[in-house]
């Protein structure tokens, strides 16, 4: 009797690693709805099994995918059509190099879960949930897919026994790559709701890349190209902070007018002067923050702003940051209303 050797998936950076692949023996070939149905009624958990599912057009039932391959070494096709999978949960499952066509999984929990070189065409990923998994290489294509994959995706330290920067920088590398194509995909299929959550993840990932860039370039006394790229960084972050990364002008404008009712404090106690339109300063400490505000608010949008006479550095300073700011929110409100009007 021949003992059967039991493999396990070696690759640290997967979310797989350490876990057995089903043996070639275990392979289950599904014909039919029907008997995906007895099958799962009979044993509500599927484990450490190599499944091929050779028809379409149904819907398979609430059950758990335990330790699981959808990957078939003698299947020359591999692929899924035309099913939905629904209140299922995959555990540790090996759903990598896999073509997924017009497929749905609703209410679907993956955990531990590898998509590596998968591809998703014209699929959907309805109210789905996941924890600590991995996807290189993946592919979608007008598919259908919440953000929270993106936040499922998560470095698995506890893979490594040392965590070198080269495998934290291909990391990052990865998720920036994943990222876009799952925005391009959510972009390509017209769900404003999925598109602009999904260039928000973009920003983030883009954010955080470009930050981990530059200290590997300081570290490498390229100081040039750190301090190129560290420009960028507080225009990311204010993108990121005021628009949801060129997806919503309602933080803009609640902080703007927030800036500009503060900043409104000091122009009317200060000694500035308005050489087009004067008025006469009141005692009444709030008669001129009232008389101001118009003022203060003209300076922000840049209209104007050459009419003041500041009698001081600080002064001209607070005018200026003031004139710079706004102009500032005028680049981000135009590039978010581009977008708003061409998607």
């Amino acid at each position: 009797m021949t003992d059967v050797i039991i493999k396990k998936d070696v690759d640290p950076k997967r979310a797989t690693f350490d876990t057995p692949y089903p043996v070639s023996t275990s392979l289950t070939v599904l014909k039919s709805s029907s008997q995906y149905k007895t099958l799962i009624q009979a044993t509500p958990t599927l484990q450490d099994l190599k499944i091929q599912f050779d028809y379409k057009q149904a819907n398979n039932g609430q059950c758990t995918f335990s330790r699981c391959q959808f990957y078939v070494d003698t299947n020359p096709v591999n692929e899924i059509k035309q099913l939905t999978f629904k209140g299922c949960t995959f555990d540790h499952c090996f759903l990598g190099s896999v073509d997924y066509k017009n497929v749905r999984f609703e209410y679907c929990n993956f955990k531990n879960c590898d998509f590596s070189n998968s591809r998703f065409e014209y699929c959907v990923f309805d109210q789905c949930t996941f924890e600590k998994c991995s996807a290189y290489h993946p592919e979608f294509i007008s598919t259908e897919i919440t953000p929270s994959f993106l936040n499922g995706i998560v470095l698995l330290s506890e893979n490594y026994s040392v965590l070198t920067p080269e495998i934290e920088d291909s990391f990052h590398y990865m998720k920036l790559a994943v990222a876009k194509k799952v925005y391009n995909s959510n972009n390509s299929i017209d769900s404003h709701t999925l598109s602009d959550q999904s260039l928000f993840e973009l920003k983030k990932a883009e954010y955080a890349y470009l930050k981990r860039l530059i200290r590997i370039q300081i570290s490498k006394k390229d100081y040039l190209k750190g301090i190129g790229n560290g420009i960028y960084i507080p225009f990311k972050w204010l993108n990121l902070k005021l628009t949801n990364g060129g997806t919503s002008l309602i933080k803009l404008f609640v902080y703007s007018i927030l800036f500009i009712l503060i900043i409104n404090l000091y122009f009317s106690n200060s000694s500035i002067t308005d050489t087009n339109y004067s008025f006469t300063v009141s005692d009444n400490t709030f008669v001129n923050y009232l008389k101001w505000l118009p003022r203060t608010t003209s300076i922000f949008l840049a209209y104007g702003y050459t009419a003041y006479n500041s009698n001081s550095w600080l002064e001209h300073f607070f005018v200026n940051f003031c004139v710079v700011l706004g102009l500032l929110s005028y680049a981000m409100v135009i590039s978010v209303l581009i977008r708003k009007i061409y998607k």
